[in-house]
């Protein structure tokens, strides 16, 4: 996971805003962003090294941001702030962390993990998909 660990250290304030918006959208696939999803992005993000308080205030303002928008709008709006592949690649682990964390990854939430994939330049299927997905797991293991 090292590459995945150098986006999260040269990650701005936009990129970490993509990547906590693409895990939004994984929780809203099944309707809303529950509150153990939300607990669980906080976890997964303090464990990369960010700022639990900084973390919950950065999700509280994707929130107010994405109010209102599908799973599918709601990545699109992530990928205008997707710099790179690397941030991309944080984008898909950690939805698919906290999907895996949460109640793991279903029918609704994979076509949105695929859905990221796809907006953010990863492709899907392929295998940089798969190994992404995987970190994600691992990620949710931890």
């Amino acid at each position: 996971m090292s590459s995945f660990r150098d986006a999260i250290d040269s990650m701005d304030e936009n990129s970490l805003w993509a990547v906590v918006a693409c895990a939004i959208a994984v929780g809203k696939a099944d309707g809303r962003m529950e509150t153990n999803e939300t607990q669980e992005l906080v976890k997964c993000l303090s464990s990369l090294g960010c700022d639990r308080c900084a973390s919950s205030e950065i999700i509280t303002s994707v929130m107010a941001q994405v109010d209102g928008m599908s799973p599918n709008e709601v990545v699109d709006w992530a990928s205008e702030y997707v710099g790179d592949e690397s941030i991309g690649g944080a984008c898909l682990v950690i939805a698919s962390a906290v999907a895996a964390k949460t109640g793991g990854i279903g029918t609704k939430e994979g076509a949105v993990l695929q859905y990221i994939a796809n907006a953010v330049g990863i492709g899907y299927p392929g295998n940089r998909y798969t190994q992404l997905i995987s970190e994600g797991m691992q990620l949710a293991r931890s």
